[in-house]
């Protein structure tokens, strides 16, 4: 009788498949190909999943024509700026003109901005991002008549920051920076507001001139001046000209709101005289007759137009380039001498 011996019979083992891949090169090799092609789907969808979130929705169908109020609030100040009649003013009992760049900026911003996928939704991330309902860092709100809300919190990198739209869960992370919507009239403010144009006249108590003639042949004349070999010195009245012509204010002064009863002014500006160097000035630009007042003291200038009722703080230099308007320097400069110098010039 025949015995077949147990060595020769096929044995199974279960770490067969294990030990078949440990010593087979091409199993190992098969593996890595395996994982990277994983690896390179991942990345891939990752990628997919970034352009989605950097190509998103646009955050509300406005194009920059569209928008005519904007408000913001940082639960501190609050300021509100609407478009009327095709002009653009920060809204109070005395609205004043809005700074054109920065306002363009917010709006370029906002009709440009996409958002792709929520970064969180939950209650408990809208208080640590600041965007809930009672806490938030600024709450911004294009077109009251068509209200979008919009409240902005803490910042997930440079010039970004999480936004949810109010009555919405979901948060989002922005490329609209807190810093561009500030709540201060003064950073809003046009600067170049009390610039003026097409100056005719100008007088002080010192002097009155009135522009002669137009274009390349207008020339400045002392009002009352009929002496034609007096000429007025214009290389001297020109710079007050420029200065008024591009005059900027620095901002609200800390006594914003001129008094409109003029009998209470009298005894404040007697007492400003005392302390401070005072000038008037009274010009007519573009027709119209502006009277502006200027003070100022050690470290500080202060000016008003007749037209606002606001004071503004300008330069001290400000002060000093027109207080030449207001002093007893002399004016007029030898006629006979010009002529005589104007061969030398053209050479």
């Amino acid at each position: 009788m025949n015995t077949i011996a147990n060595e020769t019979l096929p044995k199974t083992h279960g770490n067969s498949v294990f030990s078949l891949f440990q010593t087979s090169r091409l199993l190992q090799v098969a593996a890595a190909i395996l994982v990277a092609q994983l690896g390179i789907a991942a990345l891939l969808g990752l990628t997919q999943k970034q352009a989605t979130f950097a190509n998103g929705e646009p955050l509300f169908s406005l194009s920059e024509d569209d928008i005519n109020s904007i408000a913001i609030d940082d639960g501190d100040e609050a300021i509100s700026l609407k478009k009327q009649n095709d002009q653009w003013l920060i809204d109070g009992d005395t609205p004043l003109p809005v700074d054109a760049a920065r306002l363009n900026t917010l709006k370029s911003s906002l009709t440009g901005l996409k958002v792709g996928l929520p970064v969180a939704s939950s209650e408990n991330a809208r208080e640590q991002l600041e965007v809930a309902d009672d806490q938030y860092q600024k709450k911004l709100v294009v077109n009251g008549d068509n209200a979008n809300t919009f409240l902005l919190g803490t910042s997930p990198g440079l010039r970004k920051a999480h936004l949810r739209r109010d009555g919405s869960s979901e948060i989002y992370s922005a490329s609209l920076p807190v810093s561009d919507m500030p709540t201060s009239v003064n950073q809003w403010l046009d600067k170049s507001l009390l610039a003026l144009d097409d100056i005719s006249h100008i007088s002080s108590s010192a002097i009155s001139f009135e522009r002669v003639g137009s274009g390349e042949e207008q020339t400045w004349n002392v009002a009352g001046n009929d002496d034609d070999s007096k000429v007025v010195d214009s290389e001297k009245l020109s710079s007050a000209i420029k200065a008024l012509e591009t005059l900027r204010v620095i901002g609200l002064s800390d006594d914003s709101t001129k008094t409109s009863d003029n009998d209470s002014n009298t005894e404040s500006d007697s007492d400003a005289t005392d302390s401070n160097e005072s000038l008037k000035l009274r010009i007519t630009s573009k027709g119209d007759d502006l009277e502006f007042t200027l003070e100022k003291s050690d470290s500080a200038a202060t000016i008003t137009r007749s037209d606002f009722e606001q004071t503004f703080s300008v330069s001290t230099s400000l002060f000093e380039q027109l207080a030449v308007l207001g002093s007893d320097t002399d004016w007029f400069v030898d006629a006979e001498k010009i002529e005589e110098e104007k061969p030398a010039e053209q050479e």
